[in-house]
């Protein structure tokens, strides 16, 4: 049988509800979660699906498929390195083997489709940052963006650099 606790979904990364909880939240060590986020960049989920109710619709793809074990997972990807998978909301999924016994699954959503909001993890980490310290406004200041930056050890920027970062305040704004 699979469950939930199958699957690997790095949701700060991933998942833009997840994400608002966290900041909301504001836990003790948030700085050292966003080293976790790492330099590239990545698809955030902005659909309103809970974690547990695409974790629920994946599954039930996955058991349709005959897939009820690690063993069946390994056999559904056929010679292939991904399977892309599409939920209620129209969001797609990218299904991968996960690197652990324990968490065989591991998901993200697909960089095409609906949903989907593609940033590098420094605007993520800069979002996070300025939204857990207080500033909470959708068009931040440069200087105060440049500030939060800085004391996440990355470089400030430009005022044309400052689209992205607004483009994502918004997004949560919004959520």
């Amino acid at each position: 049988m699979i469950y939930a606790s199958n699957i690997r979904f790095n949701l700060l990364k991933h998942h833009l509800g997840f994400i608002k909880e966290f900041i909301a939240e504001k836990p003790d060590n948030w700085q050292t979660s966003l080293l976790e986020l790492g330099n590239l960049h990545f698809d955030i989920y902005t659909g309103k699906l809970t974690v547990n109710s695409i974790y629920a619709q994946l599954i039930e793809i996955l058991q349709t498929a005959g897939v009820y074990s690690q063993l069946n997972y390994e056999s559904f990807f056929v010679n292939k390195r991904y399977k892309l998978l599409s939920l209620s909301d129209g969001s797609n999924w990218v299904l991968l083997r996960g690197n652990n016994t324990r968490q065989f699954i591991h998901i993200h959503p697909a960089r095409f489709g609906e949903h989907i909001y593609r940033s590098s993890a420094i605007t993520l980490k800069t979002v996070i940052a300025l939204n857990v310290l207080g500033f909470t406004s959708a068009e931040p200041d440069l200087n105060t963006i440049n500030q939060v930056r800085i004391s996440l050890g990355v470089s400030p920027i430009a005022d044309k650099g400052m689209g992205s970062i607004i483009r994502l305040m918004n997004l949560l704004k919004n959520y």
